[in-house]
C-alpha cells in the first residue's frame, strides 16, 4: 500500500474486533473489498512486493487429488507438462514459494468450524486424494 493507506490500516487494526470491522473501518472509493482482503492476506503472510517480483508466476503443480481413471492423464502431464507436477510434498519442502503455500493453508485452517480442521502443517502431512 501506498500514500499513508498503510498507517491508516494500521492504526485502525488496533481498535478493530474482526476483520470484517477492520475491512469496514478503511474502506473508501478508492480501494475495493477484494483489494484490503488481499492487502490482509499478504499482511498476514508477510508477503513483500520483493517477494512477489522474485516469485512472479508459479514454479510447480501442486497435485491435491484425482480420479483413479485420470492416472493415465497424470503420467502424460508429469513427461509433458511446463512445469514440475509435485505429488509429494516433501520434495517442496526447502522451496521459498512452497513456505507461502503452507503459511496460506495454515491460515486457512484457522477459520474451519470444525476443531480436527484447525490443525498446522497439514500441507506435510494430508495426502493425494485419490477417488
Amino acid at each position: 500500500m501506498t500514500e499513508g493507506f498503510d498507517n491508516l490500516f494500521l492504526r485502525h487494526a488496533q481498535t478493530c474486533w474482526s476483520r470484517e470491522d477492520l475491512l469496514e473501518k478503511v474502506k473508501c472509493k478508492r480501494y475495493t473489498y477484494a483489494r484490503l482482503n488481499r492487502f490482509c492476506a499478504h499482511v498476514l503472510m508477510n508477503l513483500t512486493r520483493a517477494d512477489a517480483q522474485t516469485h512472479p508466476a508459479p514454479e510447480y503443480i501442486r497435485v491435491l487429488g484425482f480420479r483413479r481413471d485420470a492416472q493415465p492423464l497424470m503420467k502424460h502431464l508429469r513427461k509433458n507438462a511446463a512445469l514440475p507436477l509435485i505429488t509429494d510434498a516433501a520434495r517442496l519442502k526447502n522451496n521459498a514459494l512452497f513456505q507461502f503455500e503452507r503459511t496460506a493453508t495454515d491460515l486457512q485452517s484457522l477459520s474451519m468450524a470444525a476443531p480436527e480442521e484447525r490443525v498446522a502443517g497439514r500441507d506435510m502431512t494430508e495426502p493425494v486424494v485419490i477417488v
